[in-house]
């Protein structure tokens, strides 16, 4: 690959590159807000990650984004309004947020909710008793399968 300077010839993937880098340059200009960027980003992001994780939630956010900037038709139009209503909903939540404290009404309960179970666990040695009833039943599972041979059963065993 070359470096892709003024009047040199580029390699096409040079050459892509260079084409999206000016297009997210001049994204400002272009089609949206900032916000609608934003917006339009964070949700493609979203659905990218609820559908294959995070490789495809980035690759998600930067086609929506770029959608946003630089589409004038249907689809960024689309992309857009997505990115204005997203936009419009993290603003509702901050507000209801800082209206009604959920944030740390919310983080109150969890460590409440911890302590209470620590108490729980302190009196009544909940997590000792798991595990030991574990240790029980892989014991009891072991001894089963050392008299019963059920694991070298199941591995001779063929399937249709």
């Amino acid at each position: 690959m070359s470096s892709g300077g003024p009047g040199q010839d580029t390699s096409s993937g040079d050459k892509k590159l260079m084409e999206v880098g000016v297009k997210a340059g001049e994204a400002q200009s272009c089609k949206a807000s900032q916000n609608e960027l934003v917006g339009a980003a964070a949700a493609g992001a979203t659905v990218g990650m609820m559908i294959a994780g995070p490789v495809v939630a980035v690759a998600g956010g930067i086609v929506a984004g770029m959608m946003a900037a630089n589409n004038e038709g249907q689809g960024g139009e689309v992309a857009r309004a997505t990115g204005r209503a997203a936009s419009t909903a993290f603003e509702s939540a901050k507000a209801f947020d800082k209206e009604h404290h959920m944030t740390e009404k919310l983080k109150d309960a969890a460590a409440k909710t911890m302590a209470k179970a620590q108490a729980l666990d302190k009196e009544f040695h909940i997590v000792d008793k798991v595990k030991e009833s574990t240790g029980k039943a892989m014991s009891q599972a072991k001894r089963m399968d050392e008299e019963h041979h059920i694991t070298q059963k199941l591995s001779a065993a063929r399937f249709p």
